[in-house]
């Protein structure tokens, strides 16, 4: 079980239901994930590992380990179980018809709910004053350049140097922090960003090249991709001052696994808009479908984190040895693996 401090900080954020144990099952879900990763990456690779964790295979392994094994004992509602059972059929159903499912299937779609507590979703972010910290990331950001990239194939990023938060975090902003009652939290070791289109949608334009150009899809994707990136990059170097920063929020993420805690700086940019309506128009207008991007008021840079720890397993893992503790699951769980490892 987790210690009593670690879920009364928890709660602050979505109250008691951390004590039932669906919440205790999603936060092991959490940890394990990212052990699962660790696992794939020995195998695959980093790159392949992180499309792996993208596209939510750890959480199926994961979900389906966690409900067979059950190494806690932990006492699930009836009601989630069958979300669990539903999830995890739905997935291997439709890898059942794909050559290689775990690196051409997004499966989030069946996932979601694994990684959200039916109490606590639609939570989102709770406003935070740090000190100026607003002001000085505003009077900090013109030193840094600014540019639309297509981040490990998967998500639209706005990019800033990396430089960024080695500029804020050398000053007074960790001992803000902690004076705000956020000891713990790092330095976001990822470059800093704002994702504007998530790997769902790029992944769908990536199945339509496939479907269109067929062996030439990938090659038509990333010259499609290069393209758009091309002519909004434009766009943003011909504007003084794109981006500002207007507020500060806090949130648990009980959806994205390597953190558990975070704080964002919320900012506005028309020209961010009309870039991200034109990526939208100009996939319409090729393939036919329709992409979602990140709504104005939602982006963001996540400029603090608390990371979580993976979960610790009482023997050496395998990923073989995971997924044959996962019951009914086991053979075509094993087959979709074993289909990726002779690829690797």
């Amino acid at each position: 079980m987790f210690e009593t401090e670690r879920l009364s900080v928890i709660g602050k954020f979505i109250g008691p239901h951390v004590q039932t144990d669906d919440f205790l099952f999603q936060q092991k879900l959490r940890g394990l994930e990212l052990t699962i990763q660790q696992i794939a990456s020995k195998h695959l690779g980093d790159k392949k590992a992180e499309n792996f964790f993208i596209l939510g295979w750890g959480l199926v392994i994961g979900a389906a380990y966690l409900l067979e094994k059950n190494p806690a004992q932990l006492k699930i509602s009836n009601a989630f179980k069958e979300v669990l059972q539903k999830g995890i059929q739905q997935v291997i159903f439709q890898g059942q018809s794909l050559k290689n499912p775990i690196l051409s299937k997004n499966v989030l779609e069946n996932t979601g709910t694994f990684m959200m507590h039916k109490e606590c979703s639609g939570l989102g972010f709770r406003p935070v004053s740090i000190g100026n910290t607003v002001q000085d990331l505003n009077a900090i950001l013109p030193k840094f350049e600014l540019k639309f990239t297509l981040n490990k194939e998967t998500r639209l990023y706005l990019e800033i140097e990396p430089q960024f938060f080695n500029e804020l975090w050398k000053g007074d902003f960790p001992a803000l922090l902690s004076d705000n009652g956020f000891a713990g939290l790092e330095k976001n070791r990822e470059c800093p960003h704002a994702t504007l289109i998530n790997s769902p949608a790029i992944y769908k334009i990536k199945e339509q090249c496939d479907i269109k150009y067929l062996e030439k899809g990938p090659q038509q994707f990333n010259t499609f991709i290069s393209s758009i990136l091309d002519k909004i990059n434009d766009q943003l170097k011909q504007e003084e001052n794109p981006v500002v920063f207007s507020s500060l929020s806090a949130k648990y993420t009980e959806n994205y696994s390597p953190f558990e805690e975070i704080i964002v700086a919320y900012f506005h940019s028309p020209l961010v808009t009309k870039a991200m309506n034109q990526v939208v128009n100009e996939v319409q207008e090729k393939f036919q479908i329709q992409i979602d991007a990140t709504k104005p008021e939602n982006y963001h840079v996540t400029i603090a984190v608390k990371p979580r720890e993976p979960e610790v397993l009482s023997v050496e893992a395998t990923m073989e040895s995971l997924i044959s503790q996962t019951g009914p699951y086991s053979n075509d769980l094993n087959d979709f693996w074993e289909t990726l490892t002779q690829k690797a």
